[in-house]
């Protein structure tokens, strides 16, 4: 399967939504040159960039994200659609990212700010509910790795209780499985 190629997928969307660049610029906010620079991969967008360009091509964040297949390997590409936003609260700052993947057991995100492994933090989802953001549970848990990928940092969180249906409903369903 071919690499995924944010800036291919960003122009192929735009060019689906019927847009030129400077419509999608104008529609977010952001520079021509700076959409320019996403499409051919000369630059990064922050979260908060990549949260804009999604409500301008009328998508879901983690369809920037994903390619043709994705979601076909019995994983389900809707979850990454459901799951939109992240709040991770250390003892002494909160972090805004994005989830890449997310199981009953724990989360992959991606931010703008380097997180330290093994510290504890608590994960505050937000999941899109006919397309508005509502904050759904908050789950405990701790930080097994984080890796600079790019300009922006990736990492693994481990929650500390599992998911499932009765202490987290709201995000059992966003997984798509029925969790005891």
């Amino acid at each position: 399967m071919e690499k995924h190629n944010f800036g291919k997928k960003l122009k192929k969307l735009r060019v689906k939504e019927g847009l030129l660049q400077r419509e999608l610029a104008e529609r977010t906010g952001l520079h021509i040159t700076t959409i320019a620079n996403y499409e051919i991969n000369r630059r990064e967008p922050k979260a908060n960039q990549i949260k804009l360009l999604a409500q301008a091509l009328g998508v879901e964040m983690g369809e920037l994200f994903t390619q043709e297949g994705d979601g076909q390997n019995g994983r389900g590409a809707a979850r990454r659609y459901l799951i939109a936003e992240v709040f991770l609260r250390m003892s002494h700052r909160v972090v805004h990212a994005l989830t890449i993947n997310m199981s009953n057991t724990g989360i992959g995100v991606y931010a703008d700010e380097r997180i330290n492994s093994n510290e504890d933090v608590i994960v505050t989802l937000k999941v899109l509910v006919n397309r508005a953001l509502e904050t759904a549970e908050e789950v405990p848990g701790t930080v097994v790795w984080c890796s600079l990928v790019g300009k922006r940092y990736a990492a693994g969180i481990s929650f500390k209780k599992t998911i499932n249906d009765k202490e987290f409903p709201i995000l059992a369903k966003c997984i798509g499985e029925k969790i005891r």
